[in-house]
């Protein structure tokens, strides 16, 4: 973290995420955008081994640094990460430096991982969050819980849009559509 610079909350609306970080002129744990308080769907978004999915946000006028985020996750078997991606013309590109974060292999629940060394956001960009496994299919999976809106509080300027990127060929190609579900 700058020395200098608040503690920062980035909560997603289309999956149940919510991001911690450093922006200049921002008290501590500013809270910059969050779909934690709406209503969810039962069901959770499948992710296994090569099948991913990632939810789309947009930066305020200022630059920032990730330092944590936090997902709703439905427990599975196999191994469990979060990657920060950035923008490839509206599906997720390539990952950001330090933008695989550290956390628990095998979450169930809220779960959050760590950017060691922080993860630097550019100002008024699109990012994509990932959450990825190597979980064998047959319904072992994990699963990310999404919104059943599109609705969220966040500071001006922070916005989680309701696009919702998915892979299934481990992250070689993405595909990206718009959504009312919006994973948190």
């Amino acid at each position: 973290r700058s020395s200098g610079s608040p503690s920062t909350v980035l909560v997603s609306a289309l999956a149940v995420l919510m991001l911690f970080g450093s922006q200049n002129g921002l008290a501590a744990d500013t809270l910059l955008v969050s779909n934690l308080g709406e209503p969810g769907f039962p069901s959770p978004l499948s992710i296994l081994s090569n099948q991913w999915v990632a939810d789309s946000f947009v930066t305020g006028n200022q630059a920032a640094i990730l330092e944590a985020a936090s997902v709703q996750v439905l427990n599975g078997v196999g191994r469990f990460w979060v990657v920060v991606y950035a923008d490839n013309n509206g599906v997720p590109g390539l990952p950001l430096q330090n933008g695989l974060l550290s956390g628990l292999d095998s979450p169930g629940g809220r779960a959050t991982y760590y950017a060691l060394g922080g993860v630097r956001l550019a100002p008024n960009t699109r990012y994509w969050l990932a959450c990825e496994s190597d979980a064998g299919g047959g319904g072992w999976g994990y699963g990310w819980y999404s919104a059943s809106s599109a609705s969220y509080t966040g500071y001006p300027g922070w916005e989680l849009l309701p696009l919702f990127g998915s892979t299934s060929d481990g992250g070689a190609s993405w595909h990206s559509f718009p959504t009312g579900q919006v994973p948190y």
